[in-house]
């Protein structure tokens, strides 16, 4: 349908810059004293002043964490940002999802009014709240024991094993969840990073006016499609692929372009990099603009001279090394583009169209070259951090690839390398072919649209069933209807086939 949906789809970043000690609950004791049972005075009073000792190992444990974010500018890059989550519309409102941004798993859910976000860990013994269930009232509850948390604050709201005498521990400071900071913008869910690092840094509003292009979105004319997925590479390969343009015409062959269209592609870059990122420009037919907004966003325009723009907004949030999920927003300037071609747009772009339709061409567009990156990332930042001697490794001899080098140039003056983790994992094994391009657990279970059509084609499984058994009955039995039975049975048959993965 004309979809460049996705020009610049892959790539993948990180870094892997250890965070130190930072669990803010500390040590669980036992109280006994002399094998006899306190009363509930005594019960209270150990729990307040072990409670508020705590507390005060708790601040300075936050304290030595903001110290270290100061004199770790690449590390608050990382830890001070705002990280997407899912697309609103496509997302299931009843239950609560799961996403690693640096290393944590993080929790989000809808409340019945307001989205909102937490770290994926109940205070109690530590297990999955994404787990759990959301309640009547908006809260989120652990799936083991119970307990209930409000997601605007993290406030403890329940504990069901606790007596009326004893209800007051459900207030303390360390019955709480860890809260994150959400904003809703234009159908993105985003969250605020800084308590994945144990830092108080307030959300940067400013930063996320930055990433919205609410200027953009709300042009006259323009349309656009939404798209993410997880990816089995690092977010900064993701990244530098998406500032590639020239590998189109050869990775995207017969899907968004076609070899015949290869061409030198003339890059200037606007200055060096700096911490906030920098900007490029392509001088083609239809020239453009690429900008890099730290750590984790690529804004792509084209400007076709006297015709219609397009914008491809591409975010990455890095889960863990070798992992990462890619946000694309595709935006045309549809009531600009010449007919017939902008009835296609029209259509194609039209909020009538089931989200799985696009989802199923931007599935092959991704997996032109999910598997090579994959590997590329293994070769040049094994572990999440580029190789020292990339400039060496790799040649450019041409400005196709200066916006690639810049990031590069980026990623060692300012972030060192890669990807700062707030909790250090390993990457994980190579996988199989099949596992770098499977697309069930990659998108579809994040994707409401998907899954639906997903479940609705299942459920037809039992009328293909059901009619490829008269068909083969009908054959057998009646003679005077044989030819329309069989023809009956063998489009069911085929009709019945479906890919395991959902794709």
């Amino acid at each position: 349908l004309g979809m460049p949906l996705v020009v610049a789809l892959q790539g993948r970043v990180v870094h892997a810059a250890e965070r130190g000690s930072n669990d803010a609950r500390g040590r669980r004791g036992r109280a006994s004293w002399g094998g006899a049972p306190f009363s509930t005075r005594s019960v209270l009073g150990v729990a307040f002043f072990t409670g508020l000792q705590r507390s005060l190992q708790c601040r300075h444990r936050r304290r030595s964490a903001q110290q270290a974010l100061q004199s770790n500018d690449g590390v608050a890059i990382f830890a001070h940002a705002w990280y997407p989550l899912c697309f609103t519309c496509t997302t299931d409102h009843t239950r609560p999802h799961a996403i690693q941004i640096c290393g944590v798993s993080v929790v989000y859910w809808y409340d019945g009014g307001m989205w909102r976000a937490m770290i994926d860990e109940c205070p109690h013994r530590c297990a999955r709240l994404s787990e759990g269930r959301v309640k009547e009232d908006g809260h989120i509850e652990c799936p083991y024991h119970g307990w209930s948390f409000e997601g605007g604050t993290g406030r403890c709201s329940l504990i069901p094993q606790l007596s009326d005498l004893a209800g007051g521990a459900s207030a303390s400071p360390r019955a709480c969840a860890t809260a994150l900071p959400a904003e809703v913008r234009h159908g993105v869910l985003y969250a605020w990073a800084s308590e994945l690092f144990g830092s108080e840094e307030p959300p940067d509003m400013g930063l996320l006016d930055q990433m919205v292009h609410d200027d953009v979105l709300r042009t006259p004319g323009v349309k656009y499609v939404d798209y993410l997925r997880d990816l089995p590479m690092d977010m900064t390969v993701l990244l530098e692929n998406v500032l590639d343009p020239s590998h189109l015409p050869f990775t995207h062959h017969d899907t968004i372009s076609s070899r015949g269209k290869a061409a030198p592609v003339p890059i200037k870059i606007g200055g060096p990099p700096t911490r906030s990122g920098f900007r490029a420009e392509r001088y083609t037919s239809a020239p453009g603009v690429v900008s890099f907004v730290a750590p984790n966003h690529v804004m792509a325009l084209t400007d076709r001279p006297g015709s219609y723009r397009d914008w491809n907004v591409v975010y990455a949030t890095p889960a863990r090394p070798g992992r990462c999920r890619i946000f694309v927003r595709v935006v045309f300037e549809v009531s600009k583009i010449p007919l017939p071609l902008q009835l296609v747009f029209q259509f194609a772009f039209s909020p009538e169209i089931p989200a799985f339709f696009t989802h199923l061409s931007n599935h092959r567009v991704l997996e032109d070259d999910n598997i090579f990156l994959h590997y590329q990332g293994r070769t040049l930042a094994p572990g999440g951090v580029q190789v020292p001697n990339w400039r060496e490794r790799i040649y450019v001899p041409t400005s196709a690839d200066a916006a690639v080098v810049q990031y590069r140039r980026w990623l060692d003056e300012f972030a060192g390398g890669g990807v700062a983790w707030a909790r250090a994992s390993q990457p994980e094994p190579p996988p199989t072919r099949a596992a770098l391009i499977e697309r069930y657990y990659s998108h579809t279970e994040h994707c409401a649209s998907c899954a639906g059509a997903l479940a609705s084609a299942r459920s037809m499984q039992l009328v293909t069933d059901f009619v490829v058994l008269l068909g083969v009955l009908g054959t057998a039995l009646w003679d005077e209807v044989q030819w329309p039975c069989a023809a009956s049975a063998v489009a069911a048959a085929g009709l019945k086939w479906l890919p395991p993965d959902g794709g």
